[in-house]
């Protein structure tokens, strides 16, 4: 956008800023974008309960320590053989540059080691709160209080919906990153020239090895470049200059077409990703779905604007909020993705100055709290910083550590990023949260499912830790088999439960089943604590009660499933038949 006072480029889709005193301007501004950045840091300043941070901490931790990037698997399976015949250095080099996450990950665990987990809650909010002041930098330059209140309000609006994937993820760094190809592509068409043309070139170098999002920011700014093409600059330019800039964007383009086909296959029935939460279609979460088609709208009908630009705006807007729709996981990106076209719709209007109610700035800023406190009292996770250890079996992973326990471990997905910080390879993860091989992934599904027999048989498996049960509150049917099975015993059963095949080592005695039924009370409390219910956590609780011999307990949880969740009520229509009536209901 243009600097207070100056016209607008036609091609830039900008406005006005209209006739307010300079100093009165700039309090506005100013204030309206140091009001941004203050939210989306406290939005972003969140206790840690992602699975995944484990993983990428534990792989810094082995890079630092082996002073290089070129390591083999350090954490799940067996050791890998060495290579007789290593592939070459170029070769590896690309590997390592295009399909790792090093970068990150070396910054995260030096990070942690300078300031802990703690230090790690910071480092994620100052990324929100950088990706967040690049986006709404207009807002510095508006001279009209009602419109920089409005472009304010916005931005903590698409802020607040992204908040959720504000975790130590190279996502977090990502934003950044998008936030600065957006607007660097938006400079562009405002005052082109070869400057942002080259640093968009950096920024996706930089961001490639990073995470593979990079082609999500790609795709985003080169629709921005497309959008506002700038053709008088290029016609400038000689023959080969053009040439070369187009066998770059088609590099680029080609980069990112390969991505986006490969996790069509993995997101199609059967691929590594099909059964991955946050990979499925946004409107089958209806709470995010819902927030973010209030966000499309409102960022629709604030892009609409001057007709000058417009056409660019709404596209932007419409190309974001497709992105967000498709994908759970992209939700964070599209959010933030809206905030320029609606600055610049915003800029585009007539200046509102004394036409404007003097409510608009303090509804804006009322706007403003109130979504501050619903970020802050949002539990999921909670405000804060450090690790919420209730997520994670550190009593349960060091038990097996610590333990002659016989090699190798079977370990629920979703534990086993914390087993890889936790175990450092010794033992080996059976799986942790990035992508396996299909047959893994099928043995792992085999066990977890209540099929456990011929995959820990054929795989040699005498140890199993596992969760309870699943984030949406369904119980693990695997424990049932467990406990069920003549030969495999339960030995603990605090924030995970592990299982033994018999005969168990000398000096290791079974505890009582019981056990693994109070632990699974004890992960329902922990699940329960969260914005949404998930919706099998009261029948799951009333499985465990009926277990511990608590009919009218079970009862009770299982009405409040009933009337809560009535859908998932028909699954368990046997046991509450049973808890209804005289027979003793039977085992899960």
């Amino acid at each position: 956008m243009p600097r207070r006072g100056e016209q607008p480029a036609s091609s830039a889709g900008g406005g006005k800023l209209g006739p307010v005193s300079p100093e009165g301007g700039r309090r506005a501004g100013v204030a309206a974008l140091i009001a941004v950045a203050a939210f989306a840091l406290l939005s972003g300043l969140r206790q840690i309960n992602d699975p995944d941070y484990w993983t990428h901490l534990a792989l810094g931790r082995a890079f630092a320590e082996a002073g290089t990037i070129f390591l083999p698997e350090p954490f799940v399976g067996a050791p890998a053989a060495p290579d007789p015949a290593p592939a070459p250095l170029h070769e590896r080099v690309a590997s390592a540059y295009l399909g790792s996450e090093w970068p990150f990950q070396l910054g995260l665990y030096g990070t942690f080691a300078a300031g802990g987990h703690a230090a790690v809650s910071a480092f994620v909010a100052l990324c929100a709160a950088l990706a967040a002041t690049l986006l709404a930098w207009p807002l510095a330059r508006e001279a009209d209080p009602a419109r920089a209140a409005l472009g304010a309000l916005y931005c903590a609006a698409a802020i607040f919906v992204a908040h959720g994937r504000f975790s130590p993820r190279p996502e977090i760094v990502g934003a950044v990153l998008l936030a600065a190809a957006l607007r660097t592509a938006l400079a562009f068409g405002e005052r082109p020239s070869w400057r942002p043309l080259v640093g968009l070139g950096a920024i996706l170098a930089l961001w490639a090895p990073v995470h593979v999002s990079w082609a999500v920011g790609a795709a985003l700014a080169g629709l921005v470049l497309a959008l506002r093409p700038r053709l008088d600059f290029w016609r400038a330019q000689p023959l080969p200059l053009r040439l070369a800039a187009l066998a770059a964007a088609a590099l680029v383009g080609l980069g990112a077409a390969r991505f986006a086909w490969r996790v069509v296959e993995y997101l199609a029935p059967g691929g590594l990703l099909g059964g991955i939460t946050e990979m499925q279609p946004t409107w089958r979460y209806p709470a995010l779905f819902l927030q973010l088609a209030l966000l499309s709208g409102a960022g629709a009908v604030l892009a609409w604007g001057g007709r000058s630009g417009r056409a660019a705006r709404l596209a932007l807007c419409l190309a974001a909020a497709l992105l967000g729709a498709v994908v759970a996981r992209n939700v964070g990106f599209a959010a933030l993705a809206m905030i320029p076209g609606a600055l610049e719709g915003i800029a585009s209007w007539a200046p509102l100055g004394a036409r404007a109610p003097r409510a608009v700035a303090p509804a804006c800023a009322l706007g403003v709290a109130a979504l501050l406190a619903l970020a802050l009292l949002d539990r999921d996770p909670p405000f804060g910083a450090g690790v919420d250890w209730r997520w994670f079996p550190r009593d349960a992973a060091e038990f097996v550590r610590a333990r002659p326990l016989l090699r190798p471990v079977f370990n629920s997905m979703d534990v086993g990023g914390y087993l890889d910080w936790a175990w450092n390879g010794r033992p080996r993860t059976f799986l942790d949260g990035r992508l396996a091989d299909a047959a893994t992934l099928a043995d792992h599904d085999a066990v977890v499912h209540g099929a456990p027999a011929e995959p820990l048989s054929r795989r040699g498996i005498s140890t199993a830790l596992v969760q309870p049960m699943y984030s949406s509150g369904r119980l693990l049917q695997a424990i049932a088999w467990f406990l069920r099975s003549p030969r495999w015993r339960i030995v603990r059963a605090t924030d995970a439960l592990v299982f033994a095949a018999e005969p168990l080592p000398t000096g290791l005695e079974p505890i009582p089943p019981s056990e693994a039924w109070k632990a699974v009370l004890r992960a329902a409390d922990v699940l329960e604590d969260q914005a949404e219910r998930p919706p099998h956590l009261d029948f799951t609780r009333a499985l465990a009660l009926v277990q511990l011999g608590d009919r009218q307990a079970a009862l009770e949880a299982f009405e409040r499933g009933r009337q809560r969740f009535p859908r998932a009520a028909e699954q368990y229509r046997a046991l509450g038949t049973a808890l209804r009536g005289r027979s003793h209901p039977a085992s899960p």
